[in-house]
């Protein structure tokens, strides 16, 4: 029972990455590519993505020695024809050319180092519509102020300038 539940929750985490975070249509194309620590995870996004569009890849890389390495080239030359690609891996490829040049093709990146099952139950299995809204109403009640302050009972007390500065919800 604790098997089928884990399933079914990673399925729902995997659907809302794909349909809430990364927006992907039905006539559009999802790369996924992992690696062997991670395939398990990689394997849940593609079966979910196929859900939604016929086109959809699975790769499997090698795992690197540090962050930012660059992945083989037929993997950036893979990624330079997807929509959406989804990075589930050991390592990151978020600072590299191949990503970089994915990215001026207009794809849609998530790089998810170090993603495990757990991480995606607990916090990819959200609301983002309603964290949006928050977001949303928090940024015009502070984007008119020139300070924050955050005092509490604990001990914290820290103030900073926010005048002039630029507003983007994440």
């Amino acid at each position: 029972m604790e098997i089928l539940w884990l399933k079914m929750s990673l399925n729902k985490s995997a659907e809302i990455i794909l349909k809430d975070c990364m927006n992907l249509k039905r006539n559009e194309s999802c790369l996924i590519i992992t690696d062997k620590k991670l395939k398990s995870i990689g394997n849940v996004l593609y079966k979910n993505a196929l859900k939604i569009t016929k086109k959809a890849k699975i790769i499997l890389t090698i795992i690197p020695k540090a962050h930012g390495t660059e992945p083989p080239k037929y993997i950036a030359d893979e990624m330079l024809h997807y929509d959406v690609i989804l990075i589930p891996t050991t390592k990151s490829l978020s600072h590299t050319k191949a990503r970089k040049n994915a990215s001026s093709k207009d794809a849609r990146i998530a790089s998810m180092p170090g993603i495990t099952t757990d991480m995606m139950k607990r916090a990819l299995n959200v609301d983002f519509n309603k964290i949006k809204k928050t977001n949303k109403n928090l940024i015009s009640k502070l984007k008119s102020k020139n300070k924050i302050k955050i005092a509490t009972k604990k001990g914290t007390n820290i103030e900073f300038y926010i005048k002039g500065r630029k507003w983007l919800s994440d």
